[in-house]
């Protein structure tokens, strides 16, 4: 179907005008991670999410491995139609992360949600920091840091404690806001 969509846009001398973006739901569990069954959590698994974006100025065929959310999609859409919002957007446009792989924003990510899935767990709020290196997650009375590059599924702690002082501030502000 994309493919015929994509012949299409050429045959129309509309390809080089057009962008597509590809994104899908949050996986879920299956027993990973203690977890029974649910899809909310600071795990890959559950909060990572596929988004593929084709089209002029992007590069052909690359990954990137900077962080996004979904609220980055509409400005990244309003830019690629050079559009203006008429509102304040919550997300960033992913447009020059796209064309630079070294370009990083600088931010971490809020992970929140409400596990309901698991009627007997008492307490299934869940919260976390992420950044490009570490998560830090908040689930229940449960609280980890882990470092990503040393343990990239998230299945050992480094530490149970709080998360280390140039992580707190950014704790402390994506928790209340």
């Amino acid at each position: 179907m994309v493919g015929r969509m994509v012949s299409a846009l050429k045959a129309k001398g509309e390809l080089g005008r057009t962008v597509f973006i590809f994104t899908a739901d949050n996986g879920f569990f299956h027993g990973g991670h203690r977890v029974r069954n649910g899809r909310v959590g600071h795990y890959e698994e559950s909060s990572g999410v596929p988004l593929i974006i084709r089209g002029p100025g992007i590069p052909e065929g690359k990954r990137r491995s900077q962080l996004a959310v979904n609220a980055d999609l509409a400005p990244t859409i309003l830019d690629f139609a050079n559009a203006k919002p008429g509102r304040a957007m919550d997300g960033r446009t992913l447009v020059p992360l796209a064309k630079d792989k070294l370009l990083r924003p600088g931010r971490g990510i809020l992970i929140e949600g409400f596990n309901n899935a698991d009627a007997n767990e008492v307490d299934t709020r869940c919260g976390a920091v992420r950044t490009d290196r570490r998560v830090y997650p908040e689930t229940g009375a449960e609280r980890e840091l882990c470092d990503l590059r040393a343990d990239p599924t998230s299945c050992r702690a480094a530490t149970t404690s709080r998360p280390s002082p140039g992580l707190r501030p950014r704790w402390t502000a994506c928790s209340r806001s």
